[in-house]
């Protein structure tokens, strides 16, 4: 908790890395917001404009997990001061999830920005139910651990930004193909409870499994 105040603390000083990754989000739920209820509105069916909308959050969760990721490990690994955490008495798993967690919020704030921009540009009140609330922080979580392991796996590559996109999409593809069917589900008010309860074991798995894999990482 120490860690992860600081990085809020830090964080809060440099507020407009965070107005930046918001206005990209706004942008994107203006964008979609568009096509679902624009003058030519090309995605009258709500299925369509469900699936637009989960692909779309995708896309803003995505943004974001790259963006969080270096902001919470790649930039301290670069300034040295990751190197002070690891000297401390904190436990690589403790310095892992304090990371974890301190991506996820950055993910769930932006995320829920996108969703309420689309709904405040185009009426679509569909994803205001409980279901997608909680897929969205279930979907939220993935991200931020296969964010944060992502992070910890290139931090001494001089390739990071391009390393970052490429590694993070191949722990991300396995997840999204039932997490974008849920999600678009629960846009167009048709999800399940089993399909809520799936996810959400997927992202506390892969959460665990991720948190395992990174303490030798957070030792080095």
């Amino acid at each position: 908790m120490a860690i992860l105040r600081k990085d809020l603390l830090t964080i809060s000083r440099k507020w407009h890395e965070v107005a930046a990754l918001a206005v990209i989000s706004v942008v994107m739920g203006l964008a979609v917001a568009y096509m679902v209820s624009g003058p030519l509105a090309p995605l009258a069916e709500p299925i369509d404009a469900s699936v637009v909308l989960a692909s779309s959050q995708i896309i803003v969760y995505f943004i974001v997990s790259i963006a969080a990721g270096f902001i919470a490990v790649l930039r301290e690994a670069e300034k040295g001061t990751l190197d002070g955490l690891r000297a401390s008495p904190v436990s690589p798993e403790s310095l892992f999830l304090a990371k974890l967690l301190y991506i996820y919020l950055l993910i769930i704030v932006l995320s829920f920005a996108f969703i309420f921009s689309t709904i405040f540009f185009s009426g679509y009140s569909a994803v205001l139910s409980w279901d997608y609330a909680a897929l969205s922080l279930a979907v939220s979580l993935y991200f931020a651990s296969a964010s944060a392991l992502t992070s910890f796996m290139i931090i001494y590559s001089e390739a990071r930004s391009l390393l970052s996109m490429v590694v993070l999409s191949g722990l991300l593809v396995p997840f999204l193909q039932g997490a974008g069917r849920a999600l678009a589900a629960a846009a167009s008010g048709v999800a399940t409870g089993g399909q809520v309860a799936q996810i959400l074991g997927a992202s506390l798995g892969f959460a665990a499994i991720a948190t395992v894999l990174a303490r030798p990482l957070a030792e080095i």
